[in-house]
C-alpha cells in the first residue's frame, strides 16, 4: 500500500497538467535566478549599445519622453562609460576593486553635461520605462553611478521575468516551448542589461500569447469586448516597441467561427492592424525632430536612410541577394547570437552548448504540443509573421547601416552583405517559428523534457557566465581573451569590416590565430574560395582584436 501511495504521489507530481501548471512559478524561479548574476558579472556598459541606453533611461528618469538634442546627465555617468568603453576587452581587464571603488564614486547631480544620443532618442520611452524608474528611485537616494547602472538592469530583468509569467500564464498550450527560449542565454543577458531588448523581448512574448490564447483556448468561444481589449493593448505597447507590430499579424489565426461574422472578423483584424500603425505614425510625428537628428546623422557617416529604403523597392533582387549572403556565410553566428551574446560580441560560448540548445528547442517545439492542433493555414500564418519579421529586421539594419559607397561598389553588382545583422534581433519572432514543428504524433515524458530544458538553461547561463569572466576579469594581457575569441571565431575566413573607406575594403584571411591581408584577390581564387562570396563583413572590434600578420601572397 505504501509503495503504492508513493508511486501515485510521484506519478501525480509529475503528471503532465501538474508540470504544466507549475511551468511559470519555475520560470519565475530560474528567470531570476540564472538572470541576475548577469546583471553583475556582465562588466558595466558591455551590453551592445548599453552606454547609450543608460543615457536615454536617465533622460526619461528625469522625464524626458522624448529625448532632447542633449541628454544631461552627471559627468560621473560620463566617466563611467569612458572607463568601460566598447569593446571592453580590448582595452584592459577589470577587478573587483575598481567596481568597488566606483561603487563609491558621488553621483554629484549636479555636476552634469550635456551628451547627443541620436541613435537612442529615435525610440520610444516605453522599453525604458523600468530602467527609467528604477534609475529614478536610485537617484531619491544619491545612488553613484555604477549603483544606478545595476538597479536600471535589475529593473528591466524583474519587469522582463514578470511578463514572460504572465505570458505563460495565458498559454493554453506550448507552455514549455516558450519557457525555454525565455530562458536563452541571449535573452536572459539583454533582459538583466539596460537594452532595450529586455522589454521588446518580453512584450513580443506577451503578445504572442495573448493572441495564442484567443486563438487555441476552447474556454475562449467568442471574440467579445474584453477579447479586442486584450489584442488592442498590447497592439499599442508593441507599436512603440522596435518591430514588435508584426506580430499583430498572429490574430489570423484565430478561427473564424469565433466570431459573430466574417464581416466582423476582417473588420475587426483591419482595426488592429489600424491602432498599431497609427500609434507608430502617432509618435513618429511626435518625435519628427529626434528621427531628422538620427537622419542626418547617418548621413555624415555616409549612410542615407531614404536611398537605402528606395533601393529596396527598386532593386528588390539585388537586396535578397544581399540578404540570402548574409543569412547563407552568417548561418551559425547568428545561431551563436540567437543563443548566447557576450558582451559587444565580444566572444562565444562552446560551440556544442549552442548546439545543444538549439536541439532541445527543436525537440520542445516537436514534441511539447498538449492536444492543440495548428491547421495548415494556420502555420502558413506562423510562417509568413516570422518572414515578415525577419525581413524587417533585414529591411531596417539595410536602411540604417548600409553606406552608399558599399551599396554602389558591393551590393549593386550582385556582391556583399546586409551589415550589422545579430542572431538576437530574430528572438520576438521565434516562438512563430518552432511552433511550425508542432505536431499530436510526437511525444516526449513532459516531466523529463522540462527537467532537460532546465539542465541545458542552467548549462547555457553558467557557460555565459564563464566565458564573461574569462573575457573581462583577472589577470593577462588586456586583449589576449578577445583576440584569442575573435582568432577562433573566424579562422580559416577571409574577413573584413564594415565601411566605405578603403582601409575598410582590405579583406584579410584569418590563419593561425593572425590576420593577413590579401593583396590579390587570385590568391582567394587559387585556394578554393570566391570572392567576394566568402569574404565575412565583420565588426571592426573583432578584426582589430585578431593581430595583424604578414600580407598574402
Amino acid at each position: 500500500m505504501a509503495e503504492r501511495v508513493a508511486k501515485n504521489s510521484r506519478a501525480g507530481w509529475a503528471s503532465p497538467e501538474k508540470v504544466n501548471r507549475n511551468l511559470p512559478r519555475l520560470f519565475l524561479a530560474l528567470a531570476l535566478l540564472l538572470g541576475v548574476p548577469f546583471a553583475f558579472l556582465n562588466p558595466p556598459l558591455q551590453a551592445p549599445d548599453e552606454f547609450a541606453h543608460f543615457f536615454r533611461a536617465y533622460g526619461v528618469s528625469e522625464g524626458q519622453f522624448v529625448a532632447h538634442d542633449l541628454t544631461q546627465v552627471p559627468r560621473s555617468v560620463v566617466a563611467l562609460a569612458h572607463e568601460f568603453p566598447i569593446h571592453l576587452e580590448t582595452a584592459h581587464r577589470i577587478h573587483a576593486q575598481d567596481l568597488l571603488a566606483d561603487l563609491r564614486t558621488p553621483l554629484r547631480e549636479s555636476d552634469s553635461t550635456g551628451v547627443p544620443n541620436e541613435g537612442m532618442g529615435m525610440y520610444s520611452f516605453v522599453p525604458y520605462l523600468a530602467s527609467g524608474a528604477a534609475i529614478r528611485l536610485g537617484r531619491l537616494f544619491s545612488a553613484p553611478a555604477l549603483a544606478l547602472l545595476y538597479l536600471a538592469r535589475l529593473g528591466n530583468g524583474l519587469v522582463y521575468a514578470l511578463l514572460v509569467f504572465i505570458a505563460l500564464r495565458l498559454l493554453p498550450d506550448f507552455r514549455v516551448l516558450l519557457f525555454s527560449l525565455a530562458l536563452l542565454p541571449t535573452a536572459l543577458e539583454q533582459a538583466n542589461s539596460v537594452s532595450i531588448d529586455a522589454i521588446t523581448f518580453s512584450i513580443a512574448f506577451l503578445f504572442c500569447a495573448s493572441l495564442l490564447r484567443l486563438a487555441f483556448d476552447p474556454a475562449v468561444a467568442r471574440i467579445g469586448m474584453a477579447e479586442h481589449a486584450a489584442i488592442i493593448v498590447p497592439t499599442c505597447v508593441a507599436a512603440l516597441c522596435k518591430a514588435d507590430l508584426i506580430l499583430v499579424a498572429l490574430a489570423l489565426l484565430i478561427p473564424a467561427a469565433k466570431f459573430s461574422s466574417a464581416r466582423v472578423r476582417w473588420l475587426s483584424l483591419a482595426c488592429y492592424a489600424a491602432i498599431g500603425l497609427g500609434v507608430a505614425a502617432t509618435w513618429g510625428i511626435v518625435n519628427e525632430h529626434n528621427l531628422k537628428l538620427f537622419e542626418l546623422r547617418r548621413l555624415s557617416m555616409g549612410i542615407s536612410l531614404t536611398d537605402n529604403w528606395h533601393f529596396v523597392i527598386e532593386h528588390p533582387v539585388l537586396f535578397a541577394g544581399a540578404v540570402l549572403r548574409t543569412s547563407q556565410f552568417h548561418a551559425f553566428d547568428l545561431l551563436d547570437e540567437f543563443v548566447s551574446t557576450i558582451g559587444w560580441l565580444a566572444a562565444s560560448i562552446p560551440r556544442w552548448v549552442v548546439l545543444s540548445y538549439l536541439a532541445v528547442l527543436a525537440a520542445v517545439a516537436a514534441t511539447q504540443t498538449r492536444g492543440t492542433v495548428v491547421r495548415a493555414w494556420q502555420k502558413s500564418i506562423l510562417f509568413a509573421v516570422f518572414v515578415s519579421g525577419a525581413a524587417a529586421v533585414f529591411i531596417m539594419l539595410w536602411g540604417f547601416c548600409t553606406p552608399a559607397a558599399y551599396v554602389r561598389d558591393s551590393v549593386a553588382r550582385g556582391t556583399g552583405h546586409v551589415p550589422e545583422v545579430q542572431g538576437r534581433y530574430f528572438i520576438p519572432f521565434a516562438l512563430p517559428l518552432c511552433l511550425l514543428l508542432s505536431n499530436l504524433w510526437l511525444r516526449l515524458h513532459r516531466a523529463g523534457i522540462v527537467a532537460i530544458c532546465v539542465a541545458v538553461a542552467v548549462l547555457g547561463s553558467g557557460s555565459a557566465w564563464t566565458t564573461i569572466q574569462h573575457t573581462f576579469y583577472g589577470q593577462g594581457a588586456a586583449s589576449s581573451y578577445g583576440q584569442e575569441a575573435a582568432s577562433s571565431k573566424f579562422e580559416g575566413s577571409l574577413v573584413r569590416k564594415s565601411g566605405a573607406t578603403s582601409e575598410d575594403q582590405k579583406v584579410y584571411f584569418v590563419q593561425n590565430g593572425s590576420r593577413h591581408w590579401i593583396t590579390s584577390a587570385e590568391w582567394i581564387t587559387a585556394h578554393g574560395m570566391k570572392w567576394p562570396g566568402d569574404v565575412k563583413t565583420i565588426d571592426a572590434g573583432e578584426l582589430d582584436g585578431i593581430p595583424l600578420g604578414a600580407s598574402l601572397p
